[in-house]
């Protein structure tokens, strides 16, 4: 489980990328939890987006289980 942090409350878009490039989570939070528990062992690419679609931050995740 991942927290974002975001301490004026904004309503931020997190998208989860693959390695093939595919979507794989796409979603609206003000809470900014993120739980890629369920994920396969793999590396995904995170983007965090503000409400106007500007990258807010951008991440590489290794996922090993």
């Amino acid at each position: 489980m991942f927290t974002i942090g975001n301490t004026n409350g904004e309503q931020l878009t997190i998208q989860v990328i693959d390695i093939t490039g595919k979507t794989i989570e796409l979603k609206n939070s003000t809470t900014n939890q993120l739980d890629l528990s369920a994920q396969a062992s793999g590396m995904y690419y995170i983007r965090i987006m503000n409400q106007a679609g500007n990258v807010l931050h951008a991440q590489s995740v290794l996922i090993h289980k």
